[in-house]
């Protein structure tokens, strides 16, 4: 009788491990041989894209962080993308924004720039010089020599350490917002 049991658990997980395609040496689940799907590796792609949203949520908490990200990221999609995508959340998704408005837009909305990006983020653009966001910087006159570089990089280390349990709460919460924004797109 006990054997029975283990005969149905293993051919359980068989039935699962069918489903994958081999090639070569690797096995692609079947969500990954669908056209125009890609597997992105979380740490080195996704990770770093998110450390904005981890800023902002560091120093305004999980409450307050909807109501400064939605309309933030709000008035920036009016601006328009040059690429297929919107103004998600991701870092590089800043580069997008058509060169030609990022002055006026910066000089517009000086006050929601400083509250979503300056005050959270200025100590990552310190070391990330060419850094999609930066143009969002740009008018603000000495940003880059006011920063301590010790406390940036202290900074960063927070804000990456709370995002490496890829599957934690708290990473899920930041994905989400980017989710969010291509629903609403």
């Amino acid at each position: 009788m006990g054997n029975r049991k283990k005969d149905r658990k293993g051919r359980g997980e068989r039935k699962r491990i069918e489903r994958y395609k081999r090639t070569g040496k690797k096995l692609q689940p079947p969500l990954a041989t669908y056209p125009g799907v890609k597997q992105v590796d979380y740490h080195r792609q996704l990770l770093p894209q998110l450390l904005w949203l981890e800023s902002l949520l560091d120093l305004y908490g999980e409450n307050r962080l909807p109501g400064i990200v939605y309309p933030f990221l709000d008035l920036v999609d009016a601006l328009g993308t040059t690429g297929p995508d919107p103004v998600s959340g991701l870092v590089e998704s800043f580069a997008f924004v058509p060169a030609a408005k990022r002055q006026s837009f910066v000089s517009d909305n000086r006050s929601v720039v400083e509250i979503a990006v300056i005050k959270p983020f200025l100590s990552a653009l310190h070391l990330y010089r060419d850094c999609p966001m930066n143009w969002l910087m740009a008018s603000y006159e000495g940003a880059h020599e006011d920063c301590d570089l010790d406390s940036a990089i202290t900074s960063v280390k927070k804000w990456t350490a709370s995002l490496l349990d890829r599957v934690g709460e708290h990473s899920n919460m930041v994905r989400a917002i980017v989710f969010a924004r291509y629903l609403k797109a």
